[in-house]
Protein backbone atom coordinates (compact mmCIF):
# COMPACT_ATOMS: atom_id res chain seq x y z
CA UNK A 1 0.00 0.00 0.00
CA UNK A 2 3.05 2.46 1.22
CA UNK A 3 4.88 1.65 -2.03
CA UNK A 4 1.89 2.44 -4.16
CA UNK A 5 1.14 5.97 -3.60
CA UNK A 6 4.97 6.87 -3.19
CA UNK A 7 4.71 5.64 -6.59
CA UNK A 8 1.44 7.46 -7.43
CA UNK A 9 2.84 10.89 -5.98
CA UNK A 10 6.37 10.59 -8.11
CA UNK A 11 3.72 10.27 -11.53
CA UNK A 12 1.89 13.60 -10.39
CA UNK A 13 5.09 15.27 -9.95
CA UNK A 14 6.47 14.29 -12.84
CA UNK A 15 3.92 14.88 -14.85
CA UNK A 16 3.48 18.82 -13.49
CA UNK A 17 7.15 19.11 -13.80
CA UNK A 18 6.68 17.93 -17.55
CA UNK A 19 4.10 20.66 -18.06
CA UNK A 20 5.85 23.46 -16.57
CA UNK A 21 9.04 22.68 -18.67
CA UNK A 22 6.54 22.92 -22.04
CA UNK A 23 4.68 26.07 -21.07
CA UNK A 24 8.27 27.60 -20.56
CA UNK A 25 9.35 26.69 -23.90
CA UNK A 26 6.06 28.02 -25.03
CA UNK A 27 7.02 31.77 -23.56
CA UNK A 28 10.52 30.94 -25.01
CA UNK A 29 9.75 30.68 -28.26
CA UNK A 30 6.68 33.67 -27.84
CA UNK A 31 3.99 30.59 -29.09
CA UNK A 32 0.62 32.59 -27.98
CA UNK A 33 -1.33 30.47 -26.00
CA UNK A 34 -5.44 31.49 -24.99
CA UNK A 35 -3.93 31.18 -21.02
CA UNK A 36 -1.65 33.87 -22.11
CA UNK A 37 -3.89 35.87 -24.27
CA UNK A 38 -5.83 36.06 -20.92
CA UNK A 39 -3.50 36.69 -18.86
CA UNK A 40 -2.65 39.86 -21.77
CA UNK A 41 -6.07 41.17 -21.27
CA UNK A 42 -5.85 41.01 -17.38
CA UNK A 43 -3.05 43.09 -17.09
CA UNK A 44 -3.60 46.08 -19.58
CA UNK A 45 -5.82 46.95 -22.17
CA UNK A 46 -4.20 48.08 -25.47
CA UNK A 47 -4.31 52.05 -24.99
CA UNK A 48 -6.73 54.37 -27.19
CA UNK A 49 -5.61 56.76 -29.82
CA UNK A 50 -8.42 59.29 -28.66
CA UNK A 51 -10.65 59.87 -25.45
CA UNK A 52 -13.18 62.56 -25.43
CA UNK A 53 -13.21 65.00 -22.81
CA UNK A 54 -15.34 67.79 -21.79
CA UNK A 55 -14.54 71.59 -21.99
CA UNK A 56 -16.76 73.37 -19.30
CA UNK A 57 -18.11 76.36 -18.34
CA UNK A 58 -19.23 77.62 -14.98
CA UNK A 59 -21.96 79.27 -13.88
CA UNK A 60 -23.57 80.91 -10.84
CA UNK A 61 -25.63 82.69 -8.74
CA UNK A 62 -23.72 85.85 -7.86
CA UNK A 63 -25.53 86.13 -4.81
CA UNK A 64 -23.16 88.71 -3.08
CA UNK A 65 -23.22 90.80 -6.66
CA UNK A 66 -19.74 91.51 -6.70
CA UNK A 67 -19.15 89.95 -10.14
CA UNK A 68 -16.63 87.32 -8.52
CA UNK A 69 -17.13 83.55 -8.12
CA UNK A 70 -16.57 83.71 -4.32
CA UNK A 71 -17.51 81.47 -1.60
CA UNK A 72 -20.81 82.97 -0.69
CA UNK A 73 -22.16 82.42 -4.45
CA UNK A 74 -24.10 79.07 -4.94
CA UNK A 75 -25.08 77.11 -8.44
CA UNK A 76 -26.93 78.09 -11.47
CA UNK A 77 -29.01 74.73 -12.82
CA UNK A 78 -30.58 74.73 -16.26
CA UNK A 79 -28.31 78.03 -17.60
CA UNK A 80 -28.27 77.53 -21.26
CA UNK A 81 -24.66 78.30 -23.14
CA UNK A 82 -24.85 78.98 -26.96
CA UNK A 83 -21.67 77.26 -28.75
CA UNK A 84 -20.99 79.18 -32.36
CA UNK A 85 -18.33 77.16 -34.10
CA UNK A 86 -15.84 78.68 -36.68
CA UNK A 87 -18.03 76.90 -39.53
CA UNK A 88 -20.94 78.93 -38.13
CA UNK A 89 -22.85 76.11 -36.74
CA UNK A 90 -24.27 76.53 -32.76
CA UNK A 91 -25.13 74.13 -30.36
CA UNK A 92 -26.90 74.90 -26.88
CA UNK A 93 -26.12 73.11 -23.67
CA UNK A 94 -27.35 73.70 -20.09
CA UNK A 95 -26.02 73.81 -16.89
CA UNK A 96 -26.48 70.71 -14.59
CA UNK A 97 -27.19 70.23 -10.91
CA UNK A 98 -24.06 71.27 -10.56
CA UNK A 99 -23.12 74.08 -12.55
CA UNK A 100 -21.74 73.13 -15.29
CA UNK A 101 -22.18 73.40 -18.99
CA UNK A 102 -19.84 70.67 -20.61
CA UNK A 103 -18.97 70.61 -24.13
CA UNK A 104 -17.36 67.35 -25.82
CA UNK A 105 -13.67 67.66 -27.33
CA UNK A 106 -12.32 65.47 -29.76
CA UNK A 107 -10.52 66.16 -33.06
CA UNK A 108 -11.80 64.97 -36.19
CA UNK A 109 -14.82 63.64 -34.75
CA UNK A 110 -18.01 64.40 -35.87
CA UNK A 111 -19.99 63.99 -33.17
CA UNK A 112 -17.75 65.78 -30.77
CA UNK A 113 -19.43 69.49 -30.06
CA UNK A 114 -15.84 70.78 -30.55
CA UNK A 115 -13.70 69.37 -33.07
CA UNK A 116 -11.48 71.57 -35.64
CA UNK A 117 -9.33 74.18 -34.71
CA UNK A 118 -10.71 77.71 -34.43
CA UNK A 119 -12.58 80.11 -32.45
CA UNK A 120 -15.26 79.24 -30.79
CA UNK A 121 -17.55 81.90 -28.77
CA UNK A 122 -19.60 80.86 -25.72
CA UNK A 123 -22.85 82.93 -25.09
CA UNK A 124 -24.72 83.12 -22.19
CA UNK A 125 -28.52 82.03 -22.53
CA UNK A 126 -29.73 85.18 -19.91
CA UNK A 127 -32.89 84.15 -18.36
CA UNK A 128 -35.54 86.87 -18.45
CA UNK A 129 -35.19 89.45 -15.83
CA UNK A 130 -31.50 88.66 -15.21
CA UNK A 131 -28.42 90.14 -15.57
CA UNK A 132 -24.74 88.90 -15.94
CA UNK A 133 -22.59 90.41 -13.22
CA UNK A 134 -19.40 89.07 -13.83
CA UNK A 135 -18.98 91.18 -17.23
CA UNK A 136 -18.42 87.85 -19.76
CA UNK A 137 -22.10 87.42 -21.19
CA UNK A 138 -19.72 86.17 -24.21
CA UNK A 139 -16.20 84.71 -24.35
CA UNK A 140 -13.93 83.48 -27.59
CA UNK A 141 -11.60 80.42 -27.48
CA UNK A 142 -9.25 79.46 -29.61
CA UNK A 143 -8.70 75.82 -30.05
CA UNK A 144 -5.46 74.34 -31.39
CA UNK A 145 -4.57 70.90 -32.53
CA UNK A 146 -2.51 69.02 -30.38
CA UNK A 147 -1.21 65.29 -31.70
CA UNK A 148 0.03 64.88 -28.22
CA UNK A 149 -2.97 65.57 -26.41
CA UNK A 150 -5.63 62.91 -25.44
CA UNK A 151 -7.89 64.07 -27.73
CA UNK A 152 -6.01 66.11 -30.31
CA UNK A 153 -7.30 69.12 -29.20
CA UNK A 154 -6.99 71.71 -26.83
CA UNK A 155 -8.17 75.04 -25.85
CA UNK A 156 -5.59 77.93 -25.42
CA UNK A 157 -7.78 79.02 -21.98
CA UNK A 158 -10.93 77.62 -20.66
CA UNK A 159 -13.98 79.89 -20.08
CA UNK A 160 -14.32 82.31 -17.02
CA UNK A 161 -17.24 81.36 -14.86
CA UNK A 162 -19.62 83.31 -15.25
CA UNK A 163 -22.31 85.10 -12.35
CA UNK A 164 -26.01 85.79 -12.72
CA UNK A 165 -28.55 87.83 -10.54
CA UNK A 166 -31.83 88.65 -10.86
CA UNK A 167 -33.48 92.16 -11.49
CA UNK A 168 -34.17 93.49 -8.04
CA UNK A 169 -37.24 95.05 -8.06
CA UNK A 170 -40.28 95.02 -5.60
CA UNK A 171 -43.97 94.19 -6.38
CA UNK A 172 -47.40 93.76 -4.74
CA UNK A 173 -51.16 94.32 -5.27
CA UNK A 174 -52.39 97.22 -2.41
CA UNK A 175 -55.44 96.29 -1.18
CA UNK A 176 -57.75 98.25 1.02
CA UNK A 177 -58.67 97.14 4.81
CA UNK A 178 -62.14 96.56 5.13
CA UNK A 179 -62.18 99.43 8.13
CA UNK A 180 -61.40 102.47 5.65
CA UNK A 181 -63.27 100.62 2.46
CA UNK A 182 -66.44 102.53 2.65
CA UNK A 183 -64.14 106.10 3.02
CA UNK A 184 -62.50 106.11 -0.13
CA UNK A 185 -63.86 107.77 -2.73
CA UNK A 186 -60.93 107.16 -5.28
CA UNK A 187 -58.55 103.73 -6.07
CA UNK A 188 -55.44 105.77 -6.77
CA UNK A 189 -52.41 105.32 -4.85
CA UNK A 190 -49.37 106.85 -4.62
CA UNK A 191 -46.76 105.06 -3.65
CA UNK A 192 -43.05 106.75 -2.24
CA UNK A 193 -39.33 104.88 -1.97
CA UNK A 194 -36.79 106.58 0.43
CA UNK A 195 -33.52 105.53 2.06
CA UNK A 196 -30.72 107.62 4.05
CA UNK A 197 -29.15 108.14 -0.15
CA UNK A 198 -32.05 108.92 -2.78
CA UNK A 199 -35.82 109.47 -3.03
CA UNK A 200 -37.20 107.96 -5.83
CA UNK A 201 -39.72 109.91 -7.96
CA UNK A 202 -43.50 108.31 -6.27
CA UNK A 203 -44.83 105.70 -8.22
CA UNK A 204 -48.73 106.37 -8.96
CA UNK A 205 -50.65 103.16 -9.47
CA UNK A 206 -54.43 101.98 -7.67
CA UNK A 207 -55.82 99.78 -5.17
CA UNK A 208 -55.99 96.13 -6.53
CA UNK A 209 -53.39 96.78 -9.45
CA UNK A 210 -50.28 94.89 -9.32
CA UNK A 211 -46.69 97.23 -9.41
CA UNK A 212 -43.89 96.82 -9.74
CA UNK A 213 -40.92 99.44 -9.07
CA UNK A 214 -37.00 98.34 -8.97
CA UNK A 215 -34.40 99.08 -6.40
CA UNK A 216 -31.01 98.69 -5.06
CA UNK A 217 -29.57 96.86 -2.72
CA UNK A 218 -30.16 98.22 0.72
CA UNK A 219 -32.56 98.94 3.48
CA UNK A 220 -35.54 101.19 1.87
CA UNK A 221 -38.92 102.76 3.78
CA UNK A 222 -41.94 102.17 1.66
CA UNK A 223 -45.28 104.26 2.31
CA UNK A 224 -48.52 103.72 0.35
CA UNK A 225 -50.57 106.68 0.68
CA UNK A 226 -54.37 107.06 -0.86
CA UNK A 227 -55.30 110.06 -3.35
CA UNK A 228 -57.19 111.26 -1.32
CA UNK A 229 -55.49 110.56 2.20
CA UNK A 230 -57.68 108.67 3.95
CA UNK A 231 -55.23 105.69 3.96
CA UNK A 232 -52.05 104.69 4.17
CA UNK A 233 -49.56 102.05 4.78
CA UNK A 234 -45.94 102.26 6.11
CA UNK A 235 -42.85 99.82 5.26
CA UNK A 236 -39.61 98.77 5.65
CA UNK A 237 -37.58 96.51 3.81
CA UNK A 238 -34.14 95.53 2.88
CA UNK A 239 -33.40 94.59 -0.65
CA UNK A 240 -30.50 92.03 -0.90
CA UNK A 241 -29.86 89.07 -3.93
CA UNK A 242 -33.37 88.41 -4.52
CA UNK A 243 -36.72 90.28 -5.85
CA UNK A 244 -39.35 90.89 -2.64
CA UNK A 245 -43.16 90.38 -3.33
CA UNK A 246 -45.00 92.35 -0.68
CA UNK A 247 -47.96 90.50 1.03
CA UNK A 248 -51.12 91.66 3.15
CA UNK A 249 -50.80 94.96 1.70
CA UNK A 250 -53.73 96.42 3.26
CA UNK A 251 -53.95 99.98 2.73
CA UNK A 252 -54.94 101.76 6.13
CA UNK A 253 -54.27 98.93 8.41
CA UNK A 254 -51.91 99.88 10.89
CA UNK A 255 -49.21 97.13 12.04
CA UNK A 256 -49.15 95.03 14.84
CA UNK A 257 -47.41 94.76 17.83
CA UNK A 258 -47.69 91.14 19.79
CA UNK A 259 -45.08 91.39 21.97
CA UNK A 260 -41.57 92.24 22.34
CA UNK A 261 -41.18 88.69 24.16
CA UNK A 262 -41.15 86.61 20.57
CA UNK A 263 -38.85 85.61 19.30
CA UNK A 264 -37.84 84.48 15.49
CA UNK A 265 -37.42 80.80 14.10
CA UNK A 266 -36.19 80.10 10.69
CA UNK A 267 -37.03 76.95 9.22
CA UNK A 268 -33.92 75.90 6.61
CA UNK A 269 -35.28 72.37 6.54
CA UNK A 270 -31.23 70.85 7.03
CA UNK A 271 -31.68 70.12 10.38
CA UNK A 272 -35.25 67.65 10.35
CA UNK A 273 -33.97 64.18 9.32
CA UNK A 274 -30.71 62.31 8.70
CA UNK A 275 -32.15 60.67 5.42
CA UNK A 276 -31.99 62.74 2.54
CA UNK A 277 -35.95 63.07 2.23
CA UNK A 278 -38.31 63.00 5.16
CA UNK A 279 -42.13 64.77 5.71
CA UNK A 280 -41.61 67.41 7.86
CA UNK A 281 -42.88 66.67 11.72
CA UNK A 282 -44.56 68.77 14.41
CA UNK A 283 -42.23 71.37 15.59
CA UNK A 284 -41.29 71.34 19.74
CA UNK A 285 -42.75 74.75 18.64
CA UNK A 286 -46.17 73.74 18.31
CA UNK A 287 -46.19 74.54 14.32
CA UNK A 288 -48.14 71.28 12.92
CA UNK A 289 -47.07 70.74 9.02
CA UNK A 290 -49.43 68.86 6.86
CA UNK A 291 -47.91 68.02 3.35
CA UNK A 292 -43.99 69.71 3.32
CA UNK A 293 -41.18 67.30 2.75
CA UNK A 294 -37.82 68.17 3.04
CA UNK A 295 -35.33 66.93 0.47
CA UNK A 296 -31.84 67.15 -0.24
CA UNK A 297 -31.75 69.82 -2.74
CA UNK A 298 -30.23 67.21 -5.76
CA UNK A 299 -32.05 64.66 -4.90
CA UNK A 300 -34.54 64.32 -7.53
CA UNK A 301 -31.50 66.75 -10.13
CA UNK A 302 -34.18 68.97 -11.03
CA UNK A 303 -32.66 72.66 -11.43
CA UNK A 304 -35.65 74.45 -9.30
CA UNK A 305 -35.03 72.27 -6.23
CA UNK A 306 -30.80 73.36 -6.63
CA UNK A 307 -31.56 76.95 -7.87
CA UNK A 308 -34.16 78.21 -5.28
CA UNK A 309 -31.86 76.81 -2.13
CA UNK A 310 -30.91 79.54 -0.13
CA UNK A 311 -28.58 77.94 2.66
CA UNK A 312 -27.03 74.47 3.29
CA UNK A 313 -28.18 71.54 0.79
CA UNK A 314 -31.74 71.19 2.18
CA UNK A 315 -34.59 72.59 0.39
CA UNK A 316 -38.76 72.36 1.37
CA UNK A 317 -41.67 71.32 -1.10
CA UNK A 318 -45.07 71.01 -1.45
CA UNK A 319 -45.88 66.29 -1.91
CA UNK A 320 -47.13 65.80 -5.32
CA UNK A 321 -48.10 69.36 -5.87
CA UNK A 322 -50.63 69.26 -2.96
CA UNK A 323 -51.24 72.09 -0.70
CA UNK A 324 -49.05 72.68 2.18
CA UNK A 325 -50.58 74.02 5.82
CA UNK A 326 -48.86 74.83 8.94
CA UNK A 327 -51.27 75.35 11.73
CA UNK A 328 -50.95 76.24 15.85
CA UNK A 329 -53.80 76.43 18.03
CA UNK A 330 -51.33 79.73 19.67
CA UNK A 331 -51.31 82.70 17.03
CA UNK A 332 -47.74 82.84 15.38
CA UNK A 333 -46.46 85.28 12.62
CA UNK A 334 -45.65 84.71 9.16
CA UNK A 335 -42.81 86.95 8.29
CA UNK A 336 -42.03 85.86 4.51
CA UNK A 337 -39.79 83.04 2.80
CA UNK A 338 -37.80 82.14 -0.07
CA UNK A 339 -39.65 80.61 -3.13
CA UNK A 340 -39.63 78.97 -6.41
CA UNK A 341 -40.97 76.46 -8.49
CA UNK A 342 -38.96 72.89 -8.76
CA UNK A 343 -39.25 72.02 -12.38
CA UNK A 344 -38.77 74.01 -15.66
CA UNK A 345 -42.32 72.98 -16.99
CA UNK A 346 -43.79 74.91 -13.91
CA UNK A 347 -41.60 78.35 -14.75
CA UNK A 348 -44.17 81.34 -14.31
CA UNK A 349 -46.51 78.92 -12.01
CA UNK A 350 -47.99 80.96 -8.93
CA UNK A 351 -48.01 80.58 -5.53
CA UNK A 352 -50.96 81.25 -3.92
CA UNK A 353 -50.58 82.06 -0.12
CA UNK A 354 -53.56 82.25 2.49
CA UNK A 355 -53.71 83.25 6.32
CA UNK A 356 -56.34 82.62 8.87
CA UNK A 357 -56.71 83.92 12.48
CA UNK A 358 -59.45 80.95 13.39
CA UNK A 359 -61.75 81.07 11.16
CA UNK A 360 -61.57 84.53 9.76
CA UNK A 361 -59.40 84.66 6.36
CA UNK A 362 -56.87 87.09 7.25
CA UNK A 363 -54.75 87.86 3.67
CA UNK A 364 -54.72 85.85 -0.02
CA UNK A 365 -51.35 86.92 -1.65
CA UNK A 366 -50.80 85.63 -5.20
CA UNK A 367 -46.53 85.22 -5.98
CA UNK A 368 -44.93 84.40 -9.00
CA UNK A 369 -42.21 81.94 -9.11
CA UNK A 370 -39.51 80.94 -10.90
CA UNK A 371 -36.94 77.70 -11.60
CA UNK A 372 -34.19 79.70 -12.59
CA UNK A 373 -34.53 81.40 -8.63
CA UNK A 374 -36.27 82.14 -5.60
CA UNK A 375 -38.68 85.61 -4.85
CA UNK A 376 -38.48 86.60 -1.39
CA UNK A 377 -42.56 86.79 -0.14
CA UNK A 378 -42.44 89.09 2.79
CA UNK A 379 -45.61 88.36 3.94
CA UNK A 380 -46.40 90.50 6.73
CA UNK A 381 -48.76 87.85 8.31
CA UNK A 382 -49.29 88.81 11.77
CA UNK A 383 -51.13 86.80 14.92
CA UNK A 384 -52.55 84.05 12.62
CA UNK A 385 -53.53 80.65 13.41
CA UNK A 386 -53.24 78.41 10.07
CA UNK A 387 -51.31 78.75 7.03
CA UNK A 388 -51.63 77.28 3.72
CA UNK A 389 -49.59 77.56 0.58
CA UNK A 390 -50.79 75.91 -2.62
CA UNK A 391 -50.35 76.71 -6.67
CA UNK A 392 -52.61 77.03 -9.05
CA UNK A 393 -51.58 73.93 -11.39
CA UNK A 394 -50.12 71.45 -8.97
CA UNK A 395 -46.61 72.14 -10.06
CA UNK A 396 -44.03 71.69 -7.00
CA UNK A 397 -43.04 75.02 -5.52
CA UNK A 398 -39.90 75.33 -3.53
CA UNK A 399 -39.34 77.39 -0.25
CA UNK A 400 -36.06 77.75 2.09
CA UNK A 401 -35.68 79.68 5.08
CA UNK A 402 -39.24 79.85 6.11
CA UNK A 403 -39.09 82.44 8.92
CA UNK A 404 -41.89 83.05 11.77
CA UNK A 405 -42.14 85.02 15.01
CA UNK A 406 -43.37 82.59 17.75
Amino acid sequence: MIEKKHLSSMVSISIFCGLMLHFESLKANKVSTSEDTDIKHLVANEPEAQIPYNVSHYIYHDLNLNGIYDYNDRILSGIGVTLSKPDGTRIVRKSNIHGFVNFTTMYDNPFADISMPGEYVFTINTPNKWIVTSNNPIQKILFNTDPESRSGIVAVATPDPAGLVQVLAVSGTPKLATVTGDTVTSTELIVYFNNDEQSLSPLVTAIDQKFLQPLKPGKWQVEFIHKDRSAKLLLDVIVNNTPIHFGNLKIGQAAKHRSDNLLDFTENFENITRAIISKVPLQSNGLKWTNMIAVENTTYRGDGYVNNTMSGHYIGYNTSGYPVTVERKKPFDFLGAYFGVAWPGGDGENLISKAWHEDTLISTDIIPLSVHGPIWFQANYSNITKLELSTEHYWQFVTDDMTFRL
